[in-house]
């Protein structure tokens, strides 16, 4: 669990017995997702183990938590910035390309690959490689291999439910 030191406007982790573990040092902090915290030093995000070891820190404009062994991360700023991934170690192993992303779910996450289809929904692997690229104009994550899709606007759009 992350912690806030008032005098410094630092962040640190405790442990379940309230024992500091990581002494409060990061600008802000989120809780552990995957075995992995999202912290910001210096005004960009990475990411620390429960240790403290950094596997990647002050990299990425904007970072979300882990899920599946895999974090979104965005390289530049929230108008010409691009989504991409990274596995545990930091490492970029998908490249920021996207508009916007959501995390994996049942192995797929979803992306808007461009800006012209900002709204729709398109899927892809673990890999990046684009698996399902008839685009929705809403989506739910997959669940037990099935994910809600909507095409069409709110109102008169139709929904239902497709498989991987």
């Amino acid at each position: 669990m992350f912690v806030g030191n008032h005098e410094t406007g630092k962040y640190g982790f405790i442990d379940k017995t309230g024992k500091l573990v990581i002494a409060p040092q990061f600008d802000q902090a989120e809780s552990f997702s995957d075995g992995l915290a999202m912290v910001i030093k210096t005004g960009r995000w990475g990411f620390i183990d429960k240790k403290g070891v950094i596997t990647s820190l002050a990299q990425f404009n904007a970072a979300e938590h882990f899920r599946e062994g895999r974090a979104a991360v965005r390289l530049g700023d929230d108008k010409t910035g691009k989504w991409g991934f990274v596995d545990k170690t930091g490492k970029v192993i998908i490249t920021p390309k996207f508009e916007w992303v959501t995390n994996f779910y049942d192995g797929l996450a979803q992306v808007s690959p461009s800006d012209d289809t900002i709204g729709r929904v398109e899927f892809i692997d673990k890999t990046g490689k684009l698996v399902i690229n008839q685009p929705f104009d809403m989506a739910w994550h997959f669940s037990d291999k099935l994910c809600r899709v909507r095409i069409g606007d709110n109102k008169t759009g139709k929904w239902g439910y497709i498989s991987r």
